[in-house]
């Protein structure tokens, strides 16, 4: 991620609570829950895109240039990870069948 861009685009989304909501590869996020993304950092981009305990998030974005919103309630990144054949291992995302001597080959 850049720091402080102007534009957030979806990139690599998995198969979760956004894509199933009808978010695509390649919107520019507009804004999150009513707060406009552009210019923010990436730890305040972070906060936004994440939260302790699940709640429903509100995502404008721009697509070719139309504007669409979504509804879709967070889950937890360890089970969407998990739901995609993956899981995190010493910070990183990993396949499920990876174990700890595996990491160089993910780096």
């Amino acid at each position: 991620m850049l720091r402080d861009p102007d534009q957030v685009m979806v990139a690599g989304i998995e198969d979760g609570p956004a894509a199933r909501a009808g978010v695509h590869w390649g919107d520019i996020v507009v804004s999150v829950n009513g707060i406009p993304v552009t210019g923010k950092t990436v730890p305040k981009l972070e906060s936004l895109f994440s939260g302790q305990k699940s709640h429903v998030m509100h995502l404008q974005v721009d697509r070719l240039g139309a504007a669409k919103t979504f509804e879709f309630s967070l889950e937890r990144a360890e089970d969407i990870a998990r739901q995609n054949g993956k899981r995190f291992l010493d910070g990183q995302m990993v396949p499920l069948w990876a174990s700890e001597k595996d990491l160089h080959c993910f780096q």
